[in-house]
């Protein structure tokens, strides 16, 4: 870092030479971020702010800012040369991740892996920095799990385990000292998740062009329906159950690569977040209520063929794009938020926060359970202990009359949507490590609060045309949607 002079607080802007990456970097961080802070370059600051300052000015607001002088009095600063440093660590052996082309997690395309740790000397490492073309892949010490303080001990007193203002603006210690040494090539692939979701939106528009085509001129089923405005057909789709080469299109979108890219990406972050800051029980925490949920679903798929999503819902950018893209962006936000803001939950925290989401899940599962077993079972089962009670509805349809029975025990007797409550609950729980870390990190829960109260009216509506007055029998005898007493 460059060192101050005059020691005056004047803020200007950083501008290197423009032949340099630093401000094109910079810059582009700006554009890609302008959503989060009003400036169009990142400011920087030639005198250390008070503790106070840097958290209510940068840290509360969630701008990037440049401090210059804050390492001006480390050693390192001018002991850490080649020559010094094999003098100091040429014998060691050290931890040393090796790829193909620098992408240290997904080395052929965006695939998420661990790079290959070699255990070398450190000379012989130095050796490869300074000729990159004597050895194939690219070398670089990358492992971020303290490894400074655990591997590089000989040189720590050239710098300080910690910034004192720095820590007493964050309220806490460092969790993690890291030591990195490589060149420019090397990334990582949480780094590319803007190319990664720009690539699901492209696909997932492509998809839904293709489907509005084909349902408009080779439909599966000769259904007939009424005639929507283009842009409308576009976003609500055209046919039910459309199938490509044999494949329904639905499930292929939600299933098979909605859910399973959110699962990925959930894991690929968490062991982003532990590279960079250290091991994280919150973090892991909220990842694995993710990966429950998630394993909870494929356990349960057969049931989800009986959901809005199946039944209801066409093929087209409302609940296709939605998967492809939507659901790996912005479902998978609050584990993406924590990588750069890790979270500062207590172990006691964590630990009850992960019994509340087991918790929701298990109700949740229980909820979806009992009317699984109920339709099973035609009605003669018991729930909670005694035999279920239903309403037996009779509707007139095309094909004569038709007999369904409306449950009102168990779960469902107490709310009729108390399904989505208890998942409402599970994404409060797997959000609320980003706690102390702003309204982002909910982003996903207030989507889903909305999504599944919208999702509750127009459940009902369907319903309401369908049973009629043994709809409103059952609303009578079950009167709330999804809180007992309150909605």
């Amino acid at each position: 870092m460059e060192d101050c002079s005059g020691g005056t607080e004047e803020l200007e802007m950083f501008n290197p030479p423009p032949e340099g990456k630093i401000k094109e970097a910079l810059l582009k961080l700006s554009t890609e971020a302008n959503e989060l802070y009003l400036n169009s370059q990142v400011p920087v600051l030639d005198a250390v702010p008070s503790p106070l300052e840097f958290y209510r000015d940068w840290v509360a607001s969630n701008k990037p800012v440049i401090l210059q002088g804050v390492t001006k009095h480390w050693p390192a600063l001018t002991k850490w040369t080649p020559d010094y440093l094999r003098a100091r660590l040429g014998e060691k052996e050290v931890s040393v991740a090796v790829t193909p082309n620098g992408y240290a997690d997904a080395p052929n395309g965006r695939y998420f892996v661990m790079p290959e740790e070699r255990q070398m000397k450190f000379g012989k490492f130095l050796d490869i920095m300074e000729d990159p073309d004597s050895q194939p892949g690219i070398f670089y010490i990358q492992k971020q799990n303290s490894n400074f303080t655990e591997e590089f001990s000989e040189i720590m007193s050239d710098a300080a385990p910690e910034i004192p203002w720095f820590s007493e603006a964050l309220g806490r210690s460092p969790d993690a000292v890291n030591f990195w040494m490589g060149d420019e090539r090397a990334v990582t692939s949480s780094k590319c998740l803007g190319s990664i979701i720009v690539t699901c939106n492209l696909l997932a528009l492509l998809l839904c062009v293709f489907l509005l085509v084909k349902g408009k001129t080779w439909p599966d089923s000769a259904e007939v329906m009424e005639p929507k405005p283009l842009l409308y057909e576009f976003y609500r789709g055209m046919e039910l159950h459309p199938r490509i080469l044999g494949v329904d299109v639905k499930q292929l979108t939600n299933c098979r690569f909605g859910l399973l890219a959110w699962e990925l990406l959930v894991v690929n972050f968490f062991l982003a977040g532990w590279e960079k800051h250290g091991f994280s029980l919150a973090h892991l925490v909220s990842a694995a209520l993710q990966t429950v949920y998630l394993a909870k679903f494929y356990w349960w798929e057969t049931g989800y063929f009986n959901t809005l999503d199946i039944i209801l819902d066409r093929a087209g950018y409302y609940i296709c794009w939605g998967c492809l893209a939507f659901v790996p962006s912005l479902y998978t936000f609050a584990s993406y938020y924590l990588v750069a803001n890790p979270p500062v939950m207590s172990t006691l925290e964590s630990i009850a926060t992960f019994l509340l989401g087991i918790l929701a899940i298990s109700l949740n599962y229980r909820v979806d359970w009992e009317k699984e077993h109920f339709k099973a079972t035609n009605g003669r089962c018991n729930l909670w202990g005694k035999p279920a009670t239903y309403i037996e509805a009779v509707r007139e349809t095309d094909k004569g009359i038709q007999h369904s029975k409306l449950l009102t025990a168990g779960f469902w007797g107490v709310a009729r949507h108390l399904n989505y409550t208890f998942e409402l609950l599970l994404a409060l729980s797997w959000c609320l490590p980003g706690l102390g870390r702003g309204i982002l990190p909910f982003s996903y829960f207030i989507f889903l609060t909305i999504l599944l109260v919208h999702r509750v009216f127009r459940d009902e509506e369907k319903c309401a045309a369908k049973y009629g007055f043994f709809w409103e029998t059952y609303c009578s005898r079950v009167p709330y949607r999804m809180l007992p007493g309150a909605f």
